[in-house]
């Protein structure tokens, strides 16, 4: 079941390009590099159930529910076909769409995202997180979004940090757990990464997902298709202009 995503279109260029936040995010936490891509992106900005001013799925979530919703904005606004920045969980939301519905989605770009499914160990802390998100939400809220910067970065840029928290903040605690239990119930799509459309961009100092663990991944697209940040897990916060610089390197070819 989808049900109507909260959305709306910036820039003036011809390509259109979709972002979609991860978790904990909205379409706000793409506000310092909007500036960057509005010249040449006419950009489709939704909210993912839960998020922004989306309302939460009904019952227990998957990563088929969330795409299922963007595949319902898309038929609304009538698009045949989009290429997509999907940033964390909105990666996994990407892959999900190129699998089920590869003829929607033209290049995908994941961003501080993986094709892998979630080890046991990850698994676990997501199951025992869904506990923590019901006794005190915000506080959960708060540790995981402090835990997506590198430390230095808080020290420099606390204003970055509170904005993360306030956008953060606004999601309930049953959307979080909705979340919880999509991403942690994932297949993996490294099949996908073969697929030519696929391009990665990490972040070499991720403290979510280590570039130890990316690095396979990306030896796999080969040059052509990868390109690296020297960030943690937000690159759209804590290096806009140059991720502006690799997304129009990537999509632009």
């Amino acid at each position: 079941m989808s049900l109507p995503i909260a959305h709306h279109w910036k820039g003036n260029g011809n390509e259109r390009l979709m972002l979609c936040h991860g978790f904990l995010g909205s379409s706000a936490v793409w506000s310092e590099v909007l500036p960057h891509l509005e010249p040449h992106f006419k950009l489709l900005l939704p909210d993912l159930p839960g998020h922004g001013a989306t309302k939460a799925l009904p019952g227990d979530a998957s990563i088929d529910a969330y795409a299922d919703c963007l595949i319902r904005l898309l038929d609304t606004e009538h698009i045949d076909r989009i290429d997509l920045l999907g940033h964390s969980m909105g990666g996994y939301i990407g892959l999900n769409l190129l699998r089920r519905f590869p003829e929607r989605i033209g290049k995908l770009i994941l961003l501080h995202s993986t094709c892998s499914a979630d080890s046991p160990e990850r698994a676990h802390n997501r199951l025992r997180a869904e506990s923590l998100v019901r006794r005190n939400r915000e506080l959960y809220i708060r540790a995981v979004i402090r835990g997506l910067f590198p430390s230095g970065f808080i020290e420099e840029q606390t204003v970055q940090l509170t904005r993360a928290e306030e956008i953060g903040l606004q999601v309930p605690a049953e959307a979080v757990v909705h979340a919880l239990q999509a991403m942690r119930t994932r297949s993996s799509s490294c099949d996908l990464i073969e697929n030519k459309r696929v391009h990665l961009i990490s972040g070499t100092s991720d403290p979510v997902l280590p570039w130890s663990e990316l690095e396979p991944i990306h030896r796999a697209v080969g040059t052509d298709r990868q390109a690296t940040l020297p960030c943690g897990h937000m690159g759209m916060l804590e290096c806009p202009k140059k991720l502006k610089e690799l997304l129009l390197g990537l999509l632009q070819r």
